[in-house]
């Protein structure tokens, strides 16, 4: 397995770089992977904390830079630092699970890998206010509903048993037991805190758009696709994301995503099917949900957040319309 890490930080998240980067090297463990950081938008104090916390890092390659760079551009940026078959991509806001790596080596002896660029690993929740819970569930929810030839019934068996106030340890731990069943298949989508390329896809199919600041990882998936590639699920390599956030910080993060989600559309204007595939189309129906929404926002504050974050994403998708328009 020819795999390298690359990694991208930017000033709010520096607070949490110190156990990121403890989290991949545990799950490193003596394995021969390198890994690489990119800050952006540093400023020399900045600079100086990164440098700080990387003393005890000494293995991790770095580059820190005061230009203010897109999400795609970022990647891409990673990608020139390595030369490995496969790259995984991760924000500085998650922490591996121990055993990532020993699941990720499994997979890529189970799986015929010949005609993939494209591995969604697991995502999961931690470090999480209760607002940021409902998150971390919406966006469980997006990524497993682009598994292909998904049954409905056992989606909605899996999702209908969890309650957000349960622990967040046996809430992920369960739910990524559940998921297993669907390891090795096809998916349509890739959370971007936790994708993992192959070289291919940058050297044949041009890498991450470098305008897209969000949505860059369907963005991806779909340029995958259109190639005639694939995408395949290893649920057992588990990220845990951080959903420390406010109501506030959630929904302009919704926000933020229906603006880049409606220029992702633009892009696939000419090409129905792909934006079929990654976006809904039916806003009548998304917004009759709101009144019956999925089992695990029927609670009161699941409501108000499901609510919200409807209207925050359809206003991002507004504003991303009428800038392009």
């Amino acid at each position: 397995m020819d795999i390298g890490i690359g990694t991208i930080c930017h000033p709010p998240y520096i607070r949490l770089l110190e156990d990121h980067l403890t989290s991949i090297e545990n799950a490193v463990s003596q394995r021969e992977i390198q890994i690489y950081l990119f800050c952006s938008q540093m400023s020399l104090e900045d600079n100086l904390r990164v440098k700080k916390i990387l003393e005890n890092h000494p293995k991790t390659n770095f580059e820190l830079t005061q230009e203010k760079i897109t999400i795609g551009a970022a990647r891409n940026r990673l990608f020139t630092m390595s030369n490995s078959e496969w790259m995984l991509f991760l924000d500085s806001d998650v922490e591996l699970v121990a055993n990532y790596f020993s699941e990720l080596e499994l997979f890529f002896e189970l799986h015929n890998l010949k005609d993939v660029w494209g591995i969604a690993g697991g995502i999961g929740l931690h470090k999480a206010s209760l607002w940021g819970r409902y998150e971390g569930l919406m966006d469980l929810n997006a990524l497993v509903g682009k598994i292909e030839k998904l049954d409905t019934r056992i989606y909605e068996d899996i999702f209908e048993k969890f309650y957000v106030n349960k622990s967040e340890r046996d809430l992920w731990i369960s739910l990524n037991n559940q998921l297993r069943r669907f390891d090795g298949s096809r998916i349509k989508y890739m959370q971007g805190f936790n994708q993992i390329i192959h070289r291919d896809q940058f050297l044949i199919g041009g890498g991450f758009d470098n305008s897209f600041m969000s949505a860059e990882d369907r963005d991806i998936a779909a340029c995958i696709y259109s190639h005639g590639k694939e995408v395949l699920f290893a649920p057992a390599s588990l990220a845990l994301h951080s959903y420390d956030l406010t109501f506030k910080q959630i929904m302009h993060r919704k926000m933020i995503h229906g603006i880049w989600s409606a220029k992702f559309r633009k892009k696939y204007k000419n090409h129905p099917k792909i934006v079929n595939q990654y976006e809904f189309n039916d806003w009548a129906n998304y917004a009759l949900s709101t009144l019956n929404p999925p089992k695990m926002f029927q609670s009161l504050i699941g409501k108000i957040y499901y609510t919200s974050a409807f209207i925050s994403y359809a206003y991002g998708g507004l504003l991303g319309s009428l800038n392009d328009s």
